[in-house]
């Protein structure tokens, strides 16, 4: 059967953001990882995105973008 679009979109995002998680962890980017896993996990638990979860997506990708942009990583000591 094939997948709706928005199964589809979907399953991008949560691929993308669990490559994301282990990409930025792997260079130390552990605030933008921890944000990757949250967004893993938003994606995983609706199952399906809508326009209101896209909106909060986009939150999550705003923030790893303010991290990465502004340099501002959060070391664990």
């Amino acid at each position: 059967a094939k997948k709706t679009i928005a199964a589809r979109i979907t399953s991008n995002f949560n691929a993308t953001s669990t490559r994301l998680k282990g990409s930025t962890g792997e260079y130390g980017f552990d605030s933008v990882s921890l944000i990757a896993h949250q967004l893993e996990y938003y994606i995983e638990t609706n199952k399906q995105l809508t326009s209101k979860n896209l909106l909060d997506v986009q939150k999550y990708i705003d923030q790893i973008r303010n991290i990465l942009e502004d340099g501002d990583e959060i070391y664990a000591e």
